[in-house]
């Protein structure tokens, strides 16, 4: 799992915006985990309804769980050449349904190739993540049905289902509390906003985040408030077959009690878009732009 962020900033006397990219890695274990000791306590909390409640609003629910012996069918290299038929998603509502795949729809080699590339991806780990399958009983609406899990026994956590890793939960949230840091000391005059996207799984994992932050730099001149200078940053961070992306922009910028900044930027998340070169019916996206104009005047309360 990788970050990017994407800084610029402004001294004032007109001097040009610079930018500095960096790139940090993160720990793929850790975010798989999500805080929970094994991929057992995982399960059990899907079946208390999942990261917010996720379940709780559905008439999906997960009834139990357990273990594929060695010799029981499938092996892990059989259900990786089993078709997806059924799969889990989110409505418009993003209350967890579910879908069933016909073989013929232009979507169903999506859904059986995602399946495959995630399962060989952790299979050809130089780490051997010890995969193996877990069955997983299923209740929606009146009717009862199975799916196969991947688990990771090196790592102690869940890795991929048919019906859990195609369900996710979007997050928006903007104003100044999202660009604050606990490091963070603002004069009482400065403004600072923030929007930040985030996918989450069904267990509460960071599946992609990508975040736009501007701080403008304010002072008393007189009687009144004159913009002194700004400086803005984006990060964004994905798992394996995510993409996240931030792109911020000053369109304009003047100092001074008649001054101003001009901020626009734009965020998105891509999922599964590499998999069959994205072609129609494949992948999943999301993305917000926008842009704000700052003041002397403007509150600093968003």
């Amino acid at each position: 799992m990788a970050q990017n962020s994407t800084k610029g900033y402004n001294r004032s006397k007109g001097e040009m915006t610079r930018k500095q990219d960096t790139e940090e890695t993160f720990s793929l274990a850790a975010n798989l985990k999500a805080g929970f000791e094994s991929w057992e306590a995982q399960l059990d909390f899907i079946r208390q309804g999942g990261y917010k409640g996720v379940l709780d609003s559905s008439d999906l629910s997960l009834v139990s769980f357990t273990a594929v012996e060695a010799g029981e069918y499938p092996t892990l290299e059989e259900f990786k050449e089993m078709p997806v038929s059924i799969i889990g998603r989110s409505d418009k509502n993003g209350v967890p349904v579910i879908q069933k795949i016909r073989e013929k729809w232009r979507g169903a080699k999506f859904y059986r190739a995602i399946k495959a590339d995630i399962v060989n991806y952790y299979d050809s780990l130089e780490v051997d993540l010890g995969l193996h399958l877990v069955r997983l009983e299923w209740k929606y609406q009146d009717s009862t049905f199975h799916s196969y899990c991947v688990v990771s026994e090196t790592l102690d956590t869940f890795i991929y289902d048919d019906i859990l890793s195609n369900i996710f939960i979007v997050t928006k949230s903007r104003g100044g509390d999202v660009a604050l840091q606990p490091s963070d000391v603002m004069p009482g005059d400065d403004y600072i906003f923030g929007e930040a996207l985030a996918i989450k799984s069904p267990i509460g994992s960071t599946l992609a985040q990508t975040s736009t932050t501007i701080k403008v730099r304010r002072k008393k001149d007189g009687d009144k408030l004159s913009i002194k200078d700004y400086s803005y940053d984006n990060k964004f961070n994905s798992m394996p077959f995510w993409e996240a992306t931030g792109k911020s922009n000053i369109v304009s910028f003047k100092e001074g009690k008649d001054g101003h900044v001009n901020f626009a930027y734009e965020l998105g998340v891509k999922y599964g878009s590499a998999i069959l070169d994205g072609q129609e019916g494949s992948g999943a996206k999301w993305g917000t732009l926008s842009s704000i104009n700052v003041l002397p005047s403007t509150s600093t309360v968003q």
